[in-house]
């Protein structure tokens, strides 16, 4: 298998942008792809220097072999031959796996000028065998009580090729088959595109990714199929990336912290994300640039309010608040609103209910305080019940109704200016009032 991960599913600096990432990727792919061919032809131009120097070889030991014209053959002729037939058996093995190199050795011959002392018995270091020592003909009888083993000179080459022969040819080989499935997973990853789309359900807005080998318009009718139960109103494909498959596992982690799970007929929904809009501009820009295709310049917020004041004013639509607010009992009437307010008389969280609806978090917070009593500021009470009516008459008739005496009319001045009271004339002030503690908000001081 090629060694470049096509689909990015490695750890990757989730700080980058979308088009960041890419360039970043395609450049990895394009230096992973360059440095394959160039060990490929390495390897290769190894090869055919290794068959150039095997095919000298055959010549020699032919030519050293060859019998004389009466047909037979000396000893060291003869020795020669059996080393050519070993030769042959050797390069033609498909099994050998850098074995036994050919008796090169034992080859005598008046043309060899000098020979080399060959050592046989591998390094310290895990090398192969080498060659030191020239040795001339006149000397072959002294150097062979001292070396083991000596070879022409001139075939030195000829044996290091023998002795990587079938290395090179594995290591080629298995570089070709490297080369090929890279080119197969390259033309592979090409036939996907990346897609981001704009969902807009009932509960909300969300956002899916993915990538697909088909027509954008087959995919949409099954995530259709999948979104149906959960009130899809529609699907705004919002970037398509073609040949751009790496971008699906990146985005994910990229985005994980805004992963939203859904659950339909079949299971569970993924690759859907619950992001703001400011990161869908973000996500969408640099996926226009990858693609190169122009993507307009996001409105800003004023833009956005006078673009959507001016529609709803050609359309003949009221502009501002509403003339009637909406009553309390109409807003908890709607079926959302009741169903909020079920489960929060159950005793449920409000991100409890948002998991277990997908209604917005907004939605039930305006419930849960419409549920509450109406609480008042202690000041703004005690001013509207006093009316034009002095502090000291006020005093009295707080203290007629506790049977004691609480109220002053400086204390009562402080109330009137946001002060908290005593806790005595805080319960006199209740009961004048005719409320709960319960039902009063921070004081203003």
């Amino acid at each position: 298998m090629p060694r470049f991960d096509f689909w990015a599913t490695g750890e990757t600096d989730i700080t980058l942008s979308l088009d960041e990432f890419a360039k970043q990727y395609q450049q990895q792919l394009l230096h992973e792809q360059v440095g394959l061919k160039q060990e490929l032809d390495q390897l290769t131009q190894d090869w055919e220097a290794i068959k150039g120097l095997i095919g000298e070889l055959l010549l020699t030991l032919e030519r050293i072999s060859r019998p004389h014209s009466n047909g037979a053959r000396p000893a060291n002729r003869q020795t020669n031959h059996e080393v050519l037939l070993e030769v042959q058996e050797f390069i033609e093995s498909i099994t050998a796996d850098r074995g036994p190199v050919p008796a090169l050795y034992k080859l005598r011959h008046s043309g060899f000028k000098q020979y080399k002392a060959l050592f046989l018995k591998k390094d310290r270091w895990g090398g192969r065998e080498y060659m030191t020592d020239t040795v001339y003909p006149g000397q072959l009888w002294e150097k062979a009580m001292h070396y083991r083993y000596i070879i022409p000179a001139s075939l030195e080459p000829h044996y290091n090729a023998l002795a990587t022969y079938h290395q090179t040819y594995n290591e080629r080989a298995d570089m070709s088959k490297e080369v090929e499935a890279f080119e197969r997973m390259y033309e592979r990853s090409g036939l996907f595109s990346f897609y981001f789309l704009r969902i807009n359900l009932g509960m909300g807005v969300l956002y899916k990714s993915g990538i697909t080998s088909r027509p954008l318009g087959e995919r949409l009718a099954e995530i259709e199929r999948d979104l149906r139960p959960l009130q899809l109103e529609s699907i705004v494909p919002l970037a398509v990336v073609p040949k751009a498959a790496y971008l699906e596992a990146f985005f994910k982690r990229k985005y994980a912290p805004f992963s939203h799970l859904l659950t339909g007929s079949d299971g569970p929904l993924t690759e859907y994300f619950d992001l703001l809009p400011d990161t869908v501009e973000e996500i969408t820009a640099a996926l226009h640039r990858l693609t190169g295709t122009p993507y307009p310049v996001p409105l800003t917020r004023s833009d956005k309010i006078r673009t959507g004041m001016r529609r709803r004013q050609q359309a003949g639509i009221h502009i501002g608040r509403p003339k009637v607010a909406e009553q309390q009992t109409q807003f908890l009437q709607k079926p959302k609103s009741a169903h909020i307010a079920t489960l929060l008389q159950a005793g449920h969280s409000l991100r409890e209910i948002e998991r277990q609806t997908g209604y917005s978090i907004n939605t039930i917070r305006k419930v849960n305080e419409t549920l509450k009593p109406p609480t008042y500021h202690l000041a703004n009470l005690f001013l509207a019940k006093r009316a034009d009516r002095g502090f000291r008459a006020v005093a009295d008739e707080i203290n007629a109704l506790a049977n004691k005496t609480v109220a002053s009319p400086s204390a009562l001045l402080r109330v009137h200016n946001g002060y908290t009271p005593t806790p005595d004339l805080l319960r006199a002030l209740c009961q004048w009032l005719g409320i709960v503690p319960s039902q009063l908000k921070a004081s203003k001081k």
